[in-house]
């Protein structure tokens, strides 16, 4: 699957394991550029050695640039591709956030949305649909201030599903063969595991911005029983891991 060439990728093993150890530190760069005191404070549960042993793996993968004593990230978008197994990002990212919102979804959404399309189709929905989503997305999150909150929107999205379950199983399932689907070559092109996450202010208008994304598939919906692909949708707080 091609991906939009303004937008910087990096590709390497690297630069996923920096964003799986180091992304609430990645994040908070991404609001404005922070001496190591300064993520200190942010970051008080961490030691002097292991924040600079952070620091130095975010700058060696490229995805942070020091200047003198000042930190600050590469691109406020892009993208990483996590390298071989997909369940550390399944379980470190994508499933924290869908136990969240199973328990609680008054500040989030998950929203699985049923489709009719074409094989050729579900090779480009990425490129087509969800690039754009995140790009609102990311200008949405360049209005954040100090106040806000870190959150992640995840698209999970797979033409094998089974099409009876329902609820927090149903999200699983969607995670889990989304997951097997992006390490398979045969089923990688129509598979779609990604997320965006950043602080954001305004929790309504990133909710407005998902369900904008999502009626713009009402010509091609179809019923669950039907469908022959399913988009999952899930926007929540984001989780913090080691670093939090």
């Amino acid at each position: 699957m091609t991906r939009a060439s303004r937008i910087p990728s990096f590709t390497s093993e690297e630069a996923s394991d920096a964003v799986l150890e180091a992304g609430a530190i990645l994040h908070r760069l991404g609001q404005s550029a922070c001496t190591k005191e300064d993520l200190q404070r942010a970051f008080p549960r961490l030691s002097s050695r292991e924040l600079e042993r952070l620091l130095r793996k975010l700058v060696r993968s490229g995805l942070v640039r020091k200047e003198g004593e000042v930190y600050a990230v590469a691109s406020s978008f892009f993208y990483a591709y996590p390298q071989g197994t997909q369940m550390d990002f399944l379980g470190k990212l994508f499933i924290p956030v869908v136990v969240s919102l199973a328990m609680d979804a008054a500040e989030g959404l998950l929203l699985p949305v049923y489709l009719k399309i074409s094989p050729e189709e579900q090779e480009r929905l990425f490129d087509d649909k969800v690039t754009k989503l995140f790009e609102q997305m990311s200008a949405l999150a360049d209005q954040a201030d100090d106040q806000s909150q870190d959150r992640m929107l995840f698209v999970a999205g797979t033409s094998r599903f089974s099409p009876e379950l329902e609820g927090f199983e149903q999200a699983m399932e969607i995670l889990r063969q989304a997951g097997k689907d992006r390490a398979d070559p045969v089923w990688r092109p129509r598979a779609i595991l990604s997320y965006f996450r950043a602080p954001m202010g305004s929790v309504g208008a990133a909710n407005q911005l998902i369900m904008q994304f999502e009626e713009t598939f009402e010509p091609v919906k179809a019923r669950q029983i039907e469908a022959n692909y399913v988009l999952l949708l899930g926007f929540g707080v984001a989780p913090q891991g080691d670093v939090a």
